[in-house]
């Protein structure tokens, strides 16, 4: 994976992101949108027709400010949120439609497969402001922490949503299961 972008390796025939973008779309969720950082054109060009495209020109600041950068693009009359990663390939449209039937007003949606949180999150939009101000390579588990009263662990029936994308290793063994 040097000097290339891991979301445009192929999984299956497709880059990665395609995937993801794609399930992210198939379940109906609107909008979608789609944070670019580095490589950005080349991304946007493998994306799928439907998802709205912004750009973190911030992305080497960490996660947090491409998740702030999605959250202020989208419409503030949101009941909710679903935040994915474009490094998991093998969510699927049923992963999203399940975060969202479990989703009950004030909570947030976690898969969990044996015993570990995975993605998508289901976010209430209670939450967003909080997401906008983290910082660094902080994701948003620690509002998780803050709130385990809000947390609904939904029981994933397979890997894929804790089956992403590191290092070179973690790529071979995605690419063995396609």
């Amino acid at each position: 994976m040097q000097g290339s972008h891991k979301l445009l390796e192929l999984v299956g025939g497709l880059p990665m992101v395609t995937s993801a973008v794609a399930a992210a779309l198939a379940s109906g969720l609107e909008p979608v949108v789609v944070v670019t950082g580095h490589m950005a054109a080349e991304v946007q060009a493998v994306l799928p027709e439907g998802a709205r495209v912004v750009h973190n020109s911030a992305h080497a600041d960490g996660l947090a400010s491409s998740l702030r950068t999605a959250l202020r693009a989208l419409p503030p009359d949101l009941d909710a949120v679903v935040v994915s990663l474009g490094d998991m390939p093998f969510v699927r449209a049923r992963h999203f439609e399940a975060v969202v039937q479990a989703w009950r007003p004030g909570s947030i949606v976690v898969p969990v497969r044996d015993g570990r949180r995975g993605n998508p999150v289901l976010w209430s939009a209670m939450f967003i402001d909080e997401m906008c101000d983290l910082h660094g390579d902080a994701g948003a588990k620690q509002i998780m922490v803050r709130y385990p009263e809000a947390v609904i662990e939904l029981p994933a029936d397979d890997d894929a949503v804790l089956t992403d994308v590191d290092d070179a290793d973690d790529l071979e063994r995605i690419r063995q299961r396609s």
